[in-house]
């Protein structure tokens, strides 16, 4: 089976700095990949480089076989969600999600048809007259959504989708899209910043940092598994500690673990023990998050009951040798 899309050694450059640096990425059919990185990684340029709004300077990109690289974004068969939706104010529901089936010659008989089912698979049936301005952020998104899917792209490319919505609507609609993909199999790169969105809707994670990737896997690869100390860090909480030596072999490094890992020792029992001292403690609604100073660097970690120690006490802390992870110094 041809794969959904191919990228090889892609660059893009602007000036001296290349935004994108010669990756390599394969997307199957029916995937969700997302491209997830801090702000300036690259993970957009990547994106509007496979929907054609920008031109690779190296590499090729092919879209079901199809070489792409050069081609118009009008002639790739690709579909973009945006950050803002982009909807036109001045068109109905209906006439915005029509929009691009006009666009692509499709029978004016068979345009009301799609754009009426594809309403109701994002569960939008009574909105077909309405226009933008009378709807919420969330339901514009959903609108956006399919008008991008009503055209069957190949690949469906989201652009932050969420990234201006309120916590409970990006929930309802982080909640939507992965319904859909569960039902429909539609191919999607989905571009974010927020972990817990690539983590909840990818079948693999590609973390991008200074324009490469640094790993691709699964959600459990890249949390359980990270290849590199970015990947950890960036990817869910951490904490390190810097240590010497640990034998004459061993190098100077960081130990990295994550906070539930960690734990409150009363007495024997845990493989690795460390001596610290609170700093704080905080209430996070359902959790107590304690603070506290080693020998080797600051650390935090939760805990479920209300912590018997304050600020200033002298406590224990430990963790199972399997949880934890060192990297050398660079």
């Amino acid at each position: 089976m041809v794969c959904a899309l191919r990228l090889e050694r892609v660059l893009k450059r602007y000036g001296s700095h290349a935004a994108v640096d010669e990756i390599d990425l394969v997307v199957e059919q029916g995937e969700f990949l997302t491209l997830l990185g801090p702000s300036g990684c690259g993970k957009t340029t990547t994106l509007r480089l496979i929907g054609g709004m920008d031109r690779p300077d190296g590499g090729t990109i092919e879209i079901m076989g199809r070489r792409v690289d050069r081609l118009p974004s009008y002639k790739r068969d690709t579909a973009t969600v945006f950050q803002s939706g982009a909807l036109f104010p001045h068109l109905t529901v209906a006439e915005n999600v029509a929009y691009g089936l006009k666009m692509r010659g499709v029978p004016a008989a068979d345009i009301g048809p799609k754009v009426k089912r594809i309403l109701e698979v994002v569960r939008m049936p009574g909105f077909a007259d309405r226009y933008p301005e009378a709807m919420s952020g969330g339901q514009r998104q959903r609108v956006a959504l399919a008008r991008a899917m009503v055209v069957e792209p190949s690949i469906l490319l989201f652009d932050e989708p969420m990234s201006a919505l309120d916590l409970k609507l990006k929930l309802e609609l982080r909640a939507e899209i992965h319904r859909l993909h569960d039902e429909l199999g539609y191919t999607a790169v989905f571009v974010t910043h927020d972990q817990s969105e690539a983590m909840a809707l990818s079948d693999r994670i590609a973390v991008m940092n200074k324009g490469k990737i640094e790993q691709i896997g699964s959600p459990i690869e890249i949390f359980e598994r990270p290849a590199s100390e970015f990947v950890y860090t960036f990817v869910g909480e951490s904490c390190s500690l810097e240590l010497p030596p640990q034998a004459v072999s061993d190098p100077a490094g960081r130990l990295f673990i994550r906070p539930s890992r960690l734990g409150l020792v009363n007495g024997a029992g845990a493989e690795n023990v460390l001596m610290a001292r609170v700093t704080s403690i905080e209430y996070l609604g359902g959790v107590y998050r304690i603070h506290a100073e080693t020998d080797h660097g600051a650390i935090f970690f939760d805990s479920v009951k209300a912590p018997d120690v304050g600020p200033d006490h002298a406590i224990k802390i430990g963790w199972k040798s399997a949880d934890a992870t060192y990297f050398p110094l660079p």
